[in-house]
This record gives C-alpha cells, sequence and structure tokens, in this order.
C-alpha cells in the first residue's frame, strides 16, 4: 500500500526475465534462479517495471534448465504493497 492505496492487485500479469540460474551441485550446494520483473499488464496496457533482482534457493526441479535472458511470465499471488 501507498498511502493507503493497492499498487498492483492479486492476479496481476507480470513479465520478467531470468538473470541467472544455477542448477544443484553435488557438495550440496541448492539450485538459485535469479529474475528481474520488466512489465506488467493493467486493463489490457502493458507498462514497464523496474525491480531489484528476485533470487530464490532450493530444491532443483529435475529436467528443468532456464538460460539467462529468458522472458518468463509471472502472476503475483497477493496483492503488491509498499
Amino acid at each position: 500500500m501507498v498511502g493507503g492505496m493497492e499498487i498492483l492487485p492479486k492476479g496481476t500479469l507480470l513479465e520478467g526475465r531470468v538473470l541467472a540460474a544455477r542448477k544443484a551441485g553435488a557438495e550440496g550446494k541448492s539450485a538459485q534462479l535469479a529474475v528481474t520483473l520488466d512489465s506488467f499488464e493493467r486493463d489490457g496496457k502493458w507498462y514497464a517495471l523496474q525491480t531489484n533482482p528476485v533470487i530464490r534457493t532450493g530444491k532443483m526441479v529435475e529436467g528443468i534448465s532456464v538460460p539467462a535472458d529468458t522472458i518468463m511470465g509471472f502472476t503475483l499471488t497477493r496483492k503488491l504493497t509498499a
């Protein structure tokens, strides 16, 4: 919320790109995925967006490989607040 107002509601579509992807390592290193969000859709129009990288670390999903600069789509699972 900014001044009590919602920025982006739950369910908003976003587009971003993969900055880095790392497979889990043999020495117990976790898999890691870093993305940045570049745009969002509101009322049928797309708007530019700048975010800091979002980095997630965890178990690797077998058989999935995502190279850097891949464009991905996302959907907010909760409203965006500030």
